[in-house]
């Protein structure tokens, strides 16, 4: 402390490299807090919304191919004899 107070009293208050926590100052340690908390959070949302999208264990995944398209692949697999 003697060492960082001889020096803000031969340099100034810059030589600390520090935001002071008042004023404007303040906001140069709560804006990159609050970004970095909204970010986790966003990512934190984003990675729920993914996992409720994906289809659980057991669970048959959705039909995405049109309901002519199974038709047409029934009379497809008549014509093989497997």
């Amino acid at each position: 402390d003697q060492i960082k107070a001889a020096l803000v009293a031969e340099y100034g208050d810059r030589v600390l490299a520090t935001p002071r926590s008042e004023g404007i100052g303040l906001a140069a340690w709560v804006v990159p807090t609050a970004a970095f908390l909204a970010a986790c959070a966003l990512i934190a949302a984003a990675a729920l919304r993914w996992r409720r999208r994906r289809p659980q264990a057991g669970q048959p995944a959705a039909a995405t191919a049109p309901a002519g398209d199974s038709d047409r692949l029934d009379a497809d697999l008549e014509r093989y004899e497997l």
